[in-house]
């Protein structure tokens, strides 16, 4: 469940800001987490955004699941 959206424009490329949505489907709880990224082209900066967010849901994840 990724929620990309292109926020602005830079001098010489873009960014975006993304938000990945994790679920625990045992207990229904749900977190939402955010990534940033730039690049060249839009389809760049949207790309690196996806990219850092899901490896930020997955760190949590893992956090997550460490506290069990």
């Amino acid at each position: 469940m990724n929620e990309l959206s292109e926020k602005s424009v830079i001098d010489d490329g873009y960014f975006a800001i993304c938000s990945v949505t994790i679920s625990n489907s045992l207990t229904g709880e749900t977190r939402e987490v955010n990534g940033i990224g730039h690049g060249a082209t839009r389809s760049d900066a949207i790309n690196n955004c996806a990219r850092n967010a899901r490896a930020a849901a997955n760190a949590l994840v893992d956090k997550l699941n460490g506290q069990m």
